[in-house]
């Protein structure tokens, strides 16, 4: 059986606090007791079948900047470039200043 290191550093921390001895096999053992009673525990509390709310939230942002994304490569891909602004929906008045283009009302597309 393969024992997670993070199992037996933990026994091995606490040995050494303890001020206990123990042989390479007596740590493995306690190490796999433990990490065994970790999982018991998760699974009879249900702590492995609660969704981490933040990693749910995450997925719904990525969900919704992806369908941003799509819809953004969806306007793009149906529309055509604005010759007069180049695409920036600015270009400048007679004055040097910049203004909204009025040929794509500063979309840059159109």
């Amino acid at each position: 059986m393969d024992i997670d290191i993070y199992w037996l550093e933990c026994i091995k921390e606490a040995l050494l606090e303890a001020e206990l001895i123990a042989t390479k096999e007596q740590v493995n053992i306690i190490a796999s007791i433990v990490e065994g009673a970790a999982q018991a525990k998760a699974q009879a509390t249900g702590e492995e079948n609660i969704p981490n709310p933040e990693y749910t939230e995450l997925k719904d942002k990525i969900k919704k900047l992806e369908k941003e994304r799509d819809d953004y490569n969806k306007w793009v891909n149906s529309t055509k470039p604005c010759l007069i602004c180049g695409t920036t929906g600015l270009k400048k008045d007679v004055y040097g200043r910049k203004i909204i283009c009025n040929i794509c009302d500063g979309k840059g597309r159109l």
